[in-house]
């Protein structure tokens, strides 16, 4: 009499346990985190290389360079809700269960200055470990700074939004998770989250990919400990809101500091 098959583990339903633990399998997750950033990502650059990405650059010229954020980021959000029906999960495996609004208010007001404070702190290793000073880092931030429009408010709170939703969704949702799925611990699957994070925001520059970098550690870490994911949204879109804000009067400001700085006298 034949023998029951057992069942395949690649198969098996998978259930949350802890938010950022699941019950998932290596391979699973390992299958995961392989097609979703080649879906995702792919989908950018496919945009990007064709026409439809220029119609949409300048349809969508009022947000400058983080078109490509409205664009992907709905299909990032659809690939994700895809990938976690196809899992079986709920919301829970990407962190979006119920939790009290207290708590999160109170993870999120400190998760903002933790990002600040990280933020300054890798700005001031930077210039220190490569000796660039001052100048030299105002001139490379300069370059990132050219490229952000001058946001209407609205449309600043509202872009900040999206973007602290569909990032934090993809990377310390969906990514995170399953990086501790795969490594059996949380303080690698923050390590490398934060990592690939950073890597993705080259476009800012080596001390953008620091910075954010060290954003995505402690959004990560926010995250593990709380066991949630909306004070990193919440965190994530107030930050950029803030940048949104700040960055144009830097714009303004940076230039006269360069010139005051070339043009001190020698002490």
């Amino acid at each position: 009499m034949a023998q029951p098959v057992a069942p395949v583990p690649y198969a098996r339903v998978v259930t949350a346990t802890s938010f950022p633990v699941l019950n998932m399998p290596r391979l699973q997750a390992g299958v995961d985190l392989l097609l979703v950033p080649i879906l995702v990502f792919g989908f950018m650059v496919l945009i990007l290389m064709s026409p439809v990405g220029w119609y949409l650059a300048k349809w969508l010229s009022f947000v400058g360079i983080f078109w490509t954020n409205l664009v992907t980021g709905p299909f990032s959000i659809a690939v994700v809700a895809v990938f976690v029906r196809h899992r079986r999960q709920s919301f829970e495996a990407v962190g979006l269960q119920r939790v009290p609004l207290l708590r999160v208010l109170g993870a999120t007001a400190i998760a903002i200055p933790a990002n600040w404070i990280a933020v300054l702190t890798c700005g001031l290793l930077y210039m220190v470990i490569s000796g660039v000073g001052v100048t030299g880092m105002a001139e490379e931030r300069a370059e990132f700074f050219e490229v952000v429009p001058e946001f209407n408010p609205v449309v600043a709170i509202l872009t900040a939004l999206f973007v602290g939703v569909h990032e934090e969704l993809l990377f310390r949702g969906f990514i995170l998770a399953r990086l501790q799925s795969l490594f059996r611990s949380n303080i690698w699957a923050i390590i490398v989250s934060a990592v690939i994070f950073g890597l993705l925001h080259a476009y800012q520059g080596p001390i953008g990919v620091v910075q954010t970098t060290a954003v995505g550690l402690v959004l990560a870490t926010i995250v593990t400990r709380t066991r949630s994911l909306w004070p990193a949204i919440l965190a994530h879109a107030f930050v950029d809101i803030v940048a949104f804000i700040a960055i144009p009067l830097l714009q303004d400001m940076i230039p006269e500091l360069l010139e005051q700085a070339t043009t001190a006298p020698a002490m």
